[in-house]
């Protein structure tokens, strides 16, 4: 897991992202950039927000069998509650559905 800062609720926490499929942990998953943050240059607080650095958001799973349907969740774990809403029911989560072919 990978730490970073983010603003929530006029506060700053420090929150753990982690990508898992539905049912097991991957063995192995690489984070990047290592450090689990991007250039603040790149996004829109920067020089605005006193720590403020974006999420990860990329990540490499190197134990993926061919052929194979894999669910994939990422979540933003947290001691801050996220509030649940009809509106917005994946608020601080992702769930996508991963496949690698071989022909």
């Amino acid at each position: 897991m990978n730490s970073y800062w983010t603003e929530a609720a006029q506060l700053y926490l420090i929150l753990h992202q982690s990508c898992f499929r539905t049912n097991e942990t991957f063995a192995a998953v690489e984070y990047f950039p290592p450090n689990g943050t991007f250039n603040l240059m790149y996004y829109p607080y920067y020089g605005k927000r006193v720590n403020y650095s974006q999420p990860l958001v990329a990540v490499k799973f190197t134990d993926l069998s061919f052929n194979t349907d894999f669910n994939v969740e990422c979540k933003i774990n947290s001691s801050f509650k996220f509030k649940t809403s009809e509106r917005d029911k994946f608020a601080g989560r992702v769930n996508f559905k991963l496949r690698i072919n071989k022909v």
